[in-house]
C-alpha cells in the first residue's frame, strides 16, 4: 500500500512539473543576466552602448507562448512549436550560445512592444532567434489585418522569414503602423 501511494504521489508530482506555468527567477547578483543596451542620441547622431543586468526574469522554455510585460531569457536550444505573443512591454535576452526557434513566429500587435537584446557583438557566440510563419502574419510583428507594435533589436542574430503577404519583421498582410528600430546585431528578414 505504501509503495502504491508513493508511486501515485510521484506521478502527480511529475505531471505537475510538466504542466506547470513558467517559473520567474529572482537571481542573486552572482546569477543575474547581463545584456547590452543601446541609446541613440539625436543631438550628436551617435549610438552608445552599455552593459546592464537583470536579476528578475522568466526563462523561455518550449511551452512559453505568452510573454507579458517583463524580462525573459533564452538559454541553450529552445523550440516553441506554437506562435508566441508579446503583450505589454516585453524584454527578451538571447544569451550567448542560445538559440530560440519560434516555429510560428512572434506576435507583437499594436500597443505592445518587444525589445530584443544580446550579450555580446561576437557573431560566433551571440544568441540567435529564428522566427518563421507560413501564413500572412509577420514572422515577428502583427497578425494579418492588425497593426504592429514597437520592435527594437539591440543585439543577437535574428532571422525572420514569412510566407504569404506578411513581413519578416513588421506587419501582417493588409496592415502597417509599426515602429522598428535596429540598433545592433545581425538581422535577416524575408517576406
Amino acid at each position: 500500500m505504501k509503495r502504491t501511494l508513493c508511486l501515485f504521489l510521484a506521478l502527480i508530482l511529475a505531471v505537475g512539473i510538466c504542466f506547470s506555468a513558467p517559473v520567474t527567477i529572482t537571481a542573486s547578483a552572482a546569477d543575474s543576466v547581463s545584456y547590452v543596451d543601446y541609446t541613440w542620441s539625436e543631438e550628436s547622431k551617435t549610438l552608445s552602448s552599455e552593459t546592464k543586468s537583470v536579476d528578475t526574469y522568466t526563462e523561455i522554455t518550449s511551452t512559453t507562448t505568452e510573454m507579458t510585460s517583463g524580462w525573459y531569457v533564452v538559454n541553450g536550444e529552445v523550440t516553441v512549436a506554437e506562435r508566441m505573443t508579446a503583450t505589454g512591454e516585453v524584454h527578451l535576452i538571447l544569451a550567448d550560445g542560445a538559440h530560440l526557434t519560434a516555429s510560428l513566429g512572434i506576435t507583437v500587435n499594436e500597443g505592445n512592444s518587444l525589445y530584443i537584446y544580446g550579450q555580446s557583438s561576437d557573431e560566433s557566440t551571440m544568441g540567435k532567434l529564428t522566427a518563421t510563419t507560413t501564413n500572412s502574419d509577420a514572422a515577428i510583428g502583427s497578425l494579418k489585418k492588425h497593426h504592429a507594435g514597437t520592435i527594437v533589436i539591440n543585439g543577437g542574430n535574428i532571422n525572420a522569414s514569412a510566407s504569404g503577404y506578411g513581413a519578416g519583421i513588421g506587419s501582417g498582410e493588409y496592415r502597417g503602423g509599426y515602429q522598428i528600430t535596429i540598433n545592433a546585431g545581425v538581422v535577416t528578414a524575408h517576406a
